[in-house]
Formats: C-alpha cells, structure tokens, sequence
C-alpha cells in the first residue's frame, strides 16, 4: 500500500469516530478532526521504541526499522496534504 492510500484509509477509518452533534451539520470538521487523530496515531507509530528482535532476525533489522520510519513518515506528509 502506498503511504498516499495509507493516509487515506487511516483519515476513513478515523472519521466514523469524529462525528460530533456539534458538527452534525459540517462534514469538514469531522474531516480535519479524522485528519488530527490519525496523524496522532502516526506519530505514535514513529515515536514507537521497538523492542529488539529475536536471535537471528539481525541481519535486515536495522534496514527494516529505517524503511518503517520512512514509510511512515511519508504516510504523515500524506496525511497532511489531504
């Protein structure tokens, strides 16, 4: 999945929870508020310790973490944009 298509799920997936009876009548609050909580989710994502591999798993975990930061924070800009 793209990190575009993956910024789109997460804003989708989020919106159902943002609606509000304050907001009842103004669907891009609920957007900006879906926008907001899954950059949240994002940035924990990135802001995440992982916790150290299991033996023998060393080799790609380094290159794995780095290419999972980038991913994500390439879903953050996306999310962004939208």
């Amino acid at each position: 999945m793209t990190p575009q298509e993956k910024a789109e799920e997460l804003v989708r997936k989020f919106n159902p929870f943002t609606y509000t009876a304050v907001h009842a009548h103004n669907t891009s609050y609920e957007y900006t508020d879906a926008k907001k909580c899954a950059l949240i989710a994002v940035d924990e994502i990135l802001n995440h310790d992982p916790t150290l591999p299991i033996e023998g798993e060393l080799d790609n975990y380094a290159d794995d973490i780095k290419l999972s930061a980038i991913y994500w924070q390439q879903v953050k800009t996306e999310i962004e944009k939208l």
